[in-house]
């Protein structure tokens, strides 16, 4: 049968933290229970294996963090021409020049298809005098983040989707492209048209 060690006997690390522990024990008048608050320092063979506790705390501010994240965009639902702080979170389903036929062709706007991961789809415009500077910023099938733009009502008789709002990009318009793969954003859309 194994001779259990005295107290002089163990190293002087583990001497140290067994005084701590016990008197730590005898004061919380719950001797011989381990203090999981505190490191426990336990000898194997040559070794110390240190194991330290996970505040709650902690782990109720993570999860805060991610819950956060995951609720600071805007669903295409939810915008309206009375916000102007919303943050959107997209695909660029398509993207095309809105052209002028009658006049040699001039580009109007550039204009693209927007979808969010609820599956609402919006018509985007970037008129004629930004559409250059946003151009390089924007590729079909990507995802990008999309702040102070404005919103119109969807008038007129081109109306590619059946949204009743529009988005306008103006030279306040911030667009950041996510990297990476999300699957909760559709990477394809479509509505029926009604033809009169």
């Amino acid at each position: 049968m194994k001779r259990k060690q005295t107290l002089k006997e163990l190293p002087p690390v583990w001497r140290g933290q067994k005084q701590r522990n016990k008197r730590e024990g005898e004061r919380k008048g719950r001797r011989g229970k381990k203090n999981w608050d505190t490191v426990d320092v336990r000898p194997t063979g040559h070794h110390e294996l240190i194991f330290y506790s996970v505040s709650s705390l902690l782990c109720n501010k993570f999860f805060l963090k991610i819950l956060k994240m995951s609720m600071e965009y805007t669903t295409l639902k939810q915008i309206s021409r009375d916000k102007d702080n919303s943050k959107l979170k997209v695909r660029v389903l398509r993207m095309w020049d809105a052209i002028n036929i009658a006049n040699n062709h001039d580009l109007i706007s550039l204009d693209m298809i927007l979808v969010d991961k609820e599956g609402t789809l919006i018509h985007a415009s970037i008129r004629k005098n930004l559409a250059q500077s946003f151009r390089p910023q924007l590729n079909e099938g990507s995802i990008y983040t999309i702040t102070n733009f404005l919103v119109e009502e969807n008038k007129g008789n081109y109306r590619p989707v059946h949204n009743q709002l529009k988005i306008l990009f103006n030279s306040t318009t911030s667009v950041s492209k996510l990297n990476g793969f999300d699957h909760s954003i559709p990477q394809s859309k479509f509505e029926f048209a009604d033809y009169g």
